[in-house]
């Protein structure tokens, strides 16, 4: 039977009772030993294994290394004297480091296969599209929207500038809400339907425009005034206002410029007509999602959508303002 044993004045603990002061199971304490981490200071005839005083805090210390996730090599390293603690402690650090980043997007696409109900296959998908590199992904997103402009005659020197300003990179650190986004923009730039959105979107700019410069600069003009609309309707600016209609006028004369057209009352019934037609919310939710992976505050796109359309009813009723 095990018992404390006194070994040249010291007081050894056989290893059910080192157990019992370490609040560990005993197949734990043989397993360290066994691996070399907890060397006992006697081993009796019966083979019955014996520790000394020093070993409840060399226990201690490797229950608190194994916490923190370092290996076993490492942690022998350590109590041998072989390695440097701060550099291993870097390198515990990178390791956890790329674990919690694996966790996030592991739980950014449990979120989004709840939320888009996907099949077992889809998620697959899923968990393909969140382990893809930076490249990878740049590559994915570019490719669709490339594809759903093709055949446009949109000029090659203005896709870096829209790129700018459509493409969407999710950073190094990404946040939950930014992986879950990422994973709805790779599949909605797959639908059809928000495909053929964008596409009537900028169709008439490609097809009637004077030419692929003033598309550039007009269009660039277009998507600062928008924004501008956008924080008008959440400021609570009246579209009918002085100051909406100079918006009004500031994000509509652009296009009618683009496409070599006066500015007149039949010019904006066809642009509200246009706008109204093209509107769909999977256009506007791009480009929440885009904010969204930038960091920026998500933009109420249908919020201000409606508002110019409003602008445009007050100025189509009112040709002197123009």
């Amino acid at each position: 039977m095990e018992s404390q044993l006194q070994q040249s004045e010291e007081l050894l603990y056989s290893i059910g009772e080192l157990s019992k002061l370490a609040g560990l199971p005993i197949k734990t304490l043989r397993f360290y030993a066994d691996e070399g981490l907890l060397p006992p200071a006697h081993i009796a005839d019966s083979r019955y294994r014996y520790f000394n005083a020093d070993s409840l805090p060399r226990l201690q210390l490797i229950r608190t290394l194994r916490e923190a996730d370092f290996s076993l090599q490492s942690i022998r390293e350590l109590l041998e004297q072989q390695t440097d603690f701060q550099a291993l402690v870097q390198l515990q650090l990178q390791t956890v480091q790329v674990q919690m980043q694996a966790l996030v997007r592991q739980q950014a696409v449990l979120q989004a296969a709840l939320k888009q109900h996907t099949t077992v296959h889809e998620f697959a998908e899923l968990m393909q599209q969140a382990r893809l590199s930076h490249q990878e992904r740049e590559n994915l997103l570019s490719r669709h929207l490339k594809s759903t402009f093709g055949g446009l005659g949109v000029d090659p020197e203005w896709w870096p500038e829209f790129w700018a300003t459509a493409g969407a990179e999710l950073p190094a650190e990404a946040t939950p809400a930014q992986l879950s986004a990422w994973l709805e923009l790779t599949r909605l730039v797959q639908d059809p339907t928000f495909q053929r959105a964008i596409r009537a979107q900028v169709e008439p700019f490609w097809q009637h425009a004077v030419n692929s410069d003033s598309v550039q600069t007009h269009t660039f003009e277009m998507g600062i005034i928008f924004d501008q609309a956008v924080d008008a309707a959440e400021k609570g600016v009246a579209p009918e206002s002085s100051e909406g209609q100079s918006l009004i006028a500031a994000f509509s004369r652009p296009c009618a410029e683009a496409l070599n057209q006066s500015y007149t009352p039949q010019f904006l019934r066809w642009w509200h007509n246009h706008l109204q037609t093209t509107a769909h919310p999977s256009v506007a939710r791009y480009w929440e999602l885009v904010a969204l992976m930038h960091g920026q505050p998500v933009p109420q796109i249908q919020s201000g959508l409606e508002w110019v359309l409003a602008g445009l009813e007050t100025a189509m009723k009112n040709p002197d303002l123009l």
